[in-house]
């Protein structure tokens, strides 16, 4: 694997609690790499575009995951686990792998705390005729928690990820990049029209000016 753009993680002293406010986790995180969520793909960024970051950790063979997120305005659909996340309202998104052609995790945490997973086939999203049915799984996320502020216009996630569901015990070099879809809104109602989407990943534009987040090729590199 190149070690273009390589981040080495760093190892967290504990875990974070439970029961911990968003800021205590960031404490844990302080001194963890972070990665901007971006519009490579774009001449300039969108007009709404939120800021984000990424921090990245890693402790009890598991990777940590804390996202800080701007949102001018929070919204989801979302009532369930297993749902469509990003077609129901504001996601961030984790995509993790091996290499560029091995099997790959897609893990999405909604505002409200609901989760989509999924584990695509050496051919990902690539594949035809496939149904989301055929590669939605659970059991990978470990921990996760989410805590949402509407009034200061940002929301935060964090999730634990077994190196075991994705990685060979040998291997400690992997694919990583997370993203998001920002939908928009006033009043109460946000609308489910075309979302500002960003990424960690250096993406180019593809059809409709939008990049394709399944791109394991201009995904980043991570070492434990």
């Amino acid at each position: 694997m190149s070690n273009h753009d390589l981040t080495s993680l760093p190892t967290l002293q504990a875990s974070p609690p439970s029961d911990a406010t968003h800021e205590v986790v960031a404490g844990h995180f302080s001194h963890a790499p972070s990665w901007a969520l971006l519009q490579t793909w774009n001449n300039s960024p969108d007009a709404n575009f939120a800021r984000g970051q990424v921090h990245l950790a890693q402790h009890d063979e598991s990777l940590w995951i804390f996202a800080a997120l701007e949102d001018h305005f929070i919204g989801t659909r979302a009532t369930s686990d297993g749902q469509m996340l990003w077609e129901l309202g504001d996601c961030f998104e984790i995509f993790l792998g091996a290499d560029v052609i091995s099997p790959y995790l897609e893990i999405h945490l909604a505002p409200n705390g609901f989760s989509l997973e999924l584990a695509w086939g050496e051919e990902g999203n690539a594949r035809p005729n496939l149904k989301l049915e055929e590669v939605m799984t659970s059991g990978l996320l470990g921990a996760r928690r989410v805590w949402s502020e509407a009034q200061n216009k940002r929301w935060f996630a964090l999730a634990q990820i077994p190196f075991a569901g994705f990685l060979a015990q040998s291997q400690n070099e992997f694919l990583a990049s997370f993203s998001r879809y920002d939908y928009s809104g006033s009043g109460e109602e946000f609308e489910l029209q075309r979302p500002i989407l960003s990424s960690t990943s250096p993406h180019s534009s593809g059809e409709d000016n939008w990049p394709s987040f399944h791109c394991r090729a201009e995904w980043r590199t991570l070492r434990r």
